[in-house]
């Protein structure tokens, strides 16, 4: 804060509460928690008074005070600014990149006006670096997390059965991942050409979830919650006999996987994981260079942050977790295999560790 000349944090959103106070769900838009931070002294919790206890359980935050609104605690709040000394200063929030006020607009807008001296600024960047670089216990619920994953993915033969729907087998590896002891998790089903383009952000993004699904590829991506932090990888599956180029097609993504694996070296540029994995697909006279925007995203209290895998020279540092997943457009659909990374002193801990051959179910 001092770098940024800032005399403290305003923290609304309820990842960054978990990341800078310990606290936990449910969070409530009519009994919002905020966190001051200040440069200079201890943080203070502000919650409604019927968190009180759960949170003096959980929070690292000593100093915890209380309100009865429901709604955001605005008068509070600026009586605390004024407490510590800092109305007059540079107030960081969650203003910029990947971020989002877990207050209102005009809560925020209350609250800014009430302390007229300070000036609030956005600290997104100071946020989203502090929370890129994991600590071993993080990692360790990304561990977990990934080897839930795994179990999921390496029960998709034995739970697909003859007749099956998209949206049956999508149900039926949620609550798989939830049995394993996972929360809040996702699953996409992509069956063969029908697939649509890899962003699609429903539950079962093919064109009729309905539908049965038919000989082809079958493309599976999972993730799940444990304990605050995310999985997030894909694996290839194909119903009935495989045709010799689909083995070769998931052989060349293999190939531009691992080789942006072996690419990650802390220190270097995440711009060579991108080309390392662009030019694996061009030996095998694929180029999909330019056609997919990022390969790869950051994980953490969030399933997508910092980083992004792009041709840029953002340094990969120590402890940052984050994806890899090119895809390769086909005649059969979207190949993508994609691996969860724990970055390492001398290079990068594979977490996602289900197969990455092409199963054929």
């Amino acid at each position: 804060m001092a770098k940024f000349n800032l005399g403290a944090l305003l923290i609304t959103n309820e990842q960054n509460l978990v990341y800078f106070a310990g606290t936990e769900p449910p969070f409530c838009y009519s009994r919002p928690y905020l966190l001051i931070i200040p440069r200079d002294s201890d943080p203070i919790l502000v919650v409604h008074r019927i968190a009180k206890e759960q949170q003096e359980r959980i929070s690292w935050v000593s100093d915890i005070r209380l309100h009865e609104e429901l709604q955001t605690p605005v008068k509070l709040v600026s009586e605390i600014f004024h407490e510590l000394h800092i109305d007059q200063d540079k107030i960081g929030t969650e203003l910029g990149k990947d971020q989002r006020l877990f207050i209102s607009y005009n809560d925020f807008e209350s609250i800014r006006k009430s302390i007229p001296q300070s000036e609030f600024v956005d600290a997104s960047d100071i946020i989203l670096n502090m929370r890129a670089i994991k600590s071993e216990a993080e990692a360790q619920a990304h561990r977990v997390a990934c080897k839930i994953t795994t179990a999921a993915h390496e029960s998709v033969g034995s739970l697909l059965k003859q007749g099956m729907t998209a949206r049956e087998l999508g149900s039926l590896l949620q609550r798989k991942l939830a049995e394993e002891g996972g929360y809040s998790p996702f699953v996409y089903v992509r069956n063969g050409k029908d697939m649509l383009p890899p962003m699609g952000a429903s539950l079962f993004p093919t064109r009729n979830p309905n539908a049965t699904l038919r000989e082809g590829l079958l493309l599976v991506d999972m993730g799940v919650c444990w304990q605050g932090y995310w999985s997030d990888f894909s694996r290839h599956y194909w119903i009935g006999p495989v045709p010799k180029v689909a083995y070769e097609i998931n052989q060349a993504e293999a190939d531009a996987v691992n080789a942006g694996v072996e690419a990650v070296k802390p220190g270097n540029p995440i711009g060579d994981v991108y080309r390392a994995s662009m030019n694996a697909l061009k030996e095998h006279r694929i180029d999909m260079s330019g056609k997919m925007g990022r390969i790869g995203h950051g994980l953490g209290l969030s399933p997508c942050e910092k980083p992004d895998v792009l041709p840029t020279t953002e340094e990969i540092q120590r402890g940052m977790v984050f994806t890899l997943e090119p895809w390769i457009a086909s005649e059969f659909g979207w190949f993508a295999i994609e691996q969860d990374m724990l970055v390492t002193p001398s290079g990068c801990e594979v977490l996602s560790l289900a197969p990455t051959d092409l199963i054929n179910v």
